[in-house]
């Protein structure tokens, strides 16, 4: 019942407007379009401002992407730094150990070689 009511309050509004000419209270509805259609052409030189910003974006990104490590270069690196670390290692006990030789030689290789003339 509150439809009936409702399409009859409408109905009688819309009887009451002059057919043929422009709706009441709109007279500015042309102002306000004409802002709308401004804006319109402002947002799209935005869209269009943004699209080149987002492929610059993404042509530096590209530009980048080709400089990261691989997982191969990762590999290689890793392979690098166990081996130098391995290497290193052994350098370091032989120095120890050799430092730890030389008093016992300086003392043997007199008694091993004999007197000095």
């Amino acid at each position: 019942m509150t439809n009936n009511v409702f399409s009859a309050d409408f109905q009688k509004i819309r009887n009451s407007l002059p057919s043929g000419t422009e709706p009441p209270d709109n007279g500015d509805m042309e102002q306000r379009v004409a802002k709308l259609e401004s804006l319109a052409e402002k947002t799209g030189e935005r869209l269009v401002a943004l699209e080149k910003s987002s492929a610059l974006i993404l042509q530096k990104q590209e530009e980048f992407a080709r400089h990261f490590a691989t997982k191969a270069d990762v590999e290689a690196v890793k392979t690098a730094v166990a081996t130098s670390t391995s290497t290193i290692i052994k350098w370091v006990v032989g120095a120890v150990v050799f430092s730890q030789l030389i008093p016992v030689l300086a003392t043997w290789l007199p008694k091993i070689l004999g007197p000095t003339p």
